[in-house]
This record gives C-alpha cells, sequence and structure tokens, in this order.
C-alpha cells in the first residue's frame, strides 16, 4: 500500500511512499517540527498492520516507523471476527495535541490463543517513542474486543481523549461506546455505553471523529439498536457532557 502526495496547484503526484498495509484512517500534519535536529512539516499515517509513519510532507521520505505490535501478537485476522475487512489494525484516525506533540493511536492485535486486544496508544510526534506509561489495554464490564470496531476518529477535548466503538461484523452482543481516556496518563475516566440493557446502537460516524465543543460536550450518533430513552439510545443523535452523562438527544423512530 501507499500514499500518494499531490501537488496542490497541479494535481500531479509529487510521491508515493510505500506502508506496510491498507490505510483506514485520514492521514494527520503537522508543521514546522524539529526533528533529528532539522525542522520538518510532516504526515503521519497509520495502517491495518498496527503501524504509525512519519514522512516528510515535502520530500516524502520516511522520518520514523514504529510497528505498535507486542511481541507474540499479530494484527487481526479478519475472518475470525466476522470482518469483511482482511486485516485489521488501526482503523480509525487518531488525534494530535500539538501543545505535548503527542498523536494518540487505538490499535487491534491477536495473540495466538486468539485473545483480542484494543490499546490506546500516546506517542512522540518526534521519534515514535511510547509516552505517559502507555500503550493501555482497553478494558471495562462487559466491554468485549472481540465483538468491537474502533472505527470513528479520536477525540481531545479538555485534556481528555474520547474513544467509540461500533461492531465487528454485528456479532452479538455488542453496543456503540463511549470512552473516555485522561491524556496526560492514560487511565480510564469514564465509560458510556449506548445500549447498557439491550444490544447494537454503534457509534461509526463514517469513521469521522467524534464531535466537541467549547464546553467540552460530547456529541455522535448512534446506529440501529434499542431505544428505551434512558438505558438504550440506539437509532438516535446524542449529546454527552464531558464525563459522559446525557444532556440530550433526538431519535428518529
Amino acid at each position: 500500500d501507499a500514499l500518494p502526495i499531490l501537488n496542490s496547484s497541479t494535481f500531479g503526484v509529487l510521491f508515493s511512499p510505500g506502508v506496510d498495509g491498507y490505510i483506514w484512517g485520514q492521514p494527520l500534519y503537522m508543521g514546522g517540527l524539529t526533528i533529528n535536529s532539522a525542522q520538518h512539516n510532516v504526515v503521519y499515517v497509520t495502517t491495518a498492520n498496527d503501524s504509525v509513519y512519519a514522512f516528510d510532507a515535502d520530500t516524502g521520505a520516511q522520518l520514523w516507523m514504529n510497528n505498535l505490535l507486542p511481541s507474540g501478537e499479530t494484527y487481526v485476522n479478519g475472518s475470525n471476527i466476522h470482518s469483511t475487512i482482511p486485516k485489521v489494525g488501526i482503523t480509525s484516525t487518531p488525534v494530535i495535541d500539538p501543545n505535548s506533540n503527542t498523536i494518540y493511536v487505538v490499535t487491534y492485535s491477536q495473540n495466538s490463543t486468539p485473545n483480542y486486544f484494543h490499546r490506546l496508544h500516546a506517542l512522540s510526534l518526534l521519534n515514535g517513542s511510547e509516552k505517559f506509561g502507555g500503550p493501555v489495554t482497553i478494558a471495562t464490564p462487559e466491554f468485549q474486543s472481540v465483538q468491537q470496531l474502533q472505527r470513528p476518529g479520536l477525540l481531545l477535548s479538555n485534556g481528555n481523549v474520547y474513544i467509540a466503538f461500533g461492531s465487528q461484523g454485528d456479532n452479538s452482543p455488542w453496543h456503540g461506546w463511549v470512552l473516555q481516556y485522561d491524556a496526560s496518563s492514560l487511565n480510564l475516566v469514564n465509560a458510556w455505553n449506548a445500549t447498557a440493557e439491550a444490544d447494537a446502537g454503534g457509534i461509526w460516524m463514517g469513521g469521522q471523529g467524534l464531535a466537541g465543543d467549547a464546553s467540552g460536550n460530547v456529541m455522535f450518533t448512534t446506529g440501529n439498536g434499542d431505544w428505551n430513552g434512558t438505558t438504550q439510545l440506539g437509532q438516535s443523535a446524542v449529546k454527552l457532557d464531558p464525563n459522559l452523562a446525557v444532556l440530550d438527544y433526538f431519535t428518529d423512530r
């Protein structure tokens, strides 16, 4: 797989650096970073092989690459989890904190058992090294990694990273989830389940990120699923406060 970079005025290809797998998340850009004692404009790219790349945005030169698979694990074989995607690794768009020069990424992997793991990584924009004691395994009661697909882009808001989930091929039991992590410690702060007493209600956003406002509220839509207006909010537009309490919703049923 490759990342074509186009000239903005002529739309001709400037360069097309190769990467090790499918690219599902959107590339991200940061200008004016000092890497290896030189200033670079940088494009960050993630792959289904659970790798993160940093390329010089002007020349296409690879500045660094970090494969985030632990020893004894691989990206997830899509056929194992009823997925139409052959390789399932990083499937969402990461988020960058320019104040701390950190990129937050969620990986997906399996071991030989197989057991399945989503992990939150905080990486240095300058060299790809892990920060803040990461990675941390994403886990909370009732959350089953084998059933969940982390497709929506990550949201960084008021010192928190918000991570949302849909399903792997609607293979029950699964739920729509939003998980809140402290951006500086990677500690889990809160978790919200769209259908806590039922099923489904996945959060997809067409791969786009969760929305946030100046007050730190979090907004998104859920897919088809059970609804009762309290603990079940399938097929709804939902607004949560910064600590994931429901402020408002609209349901089209």
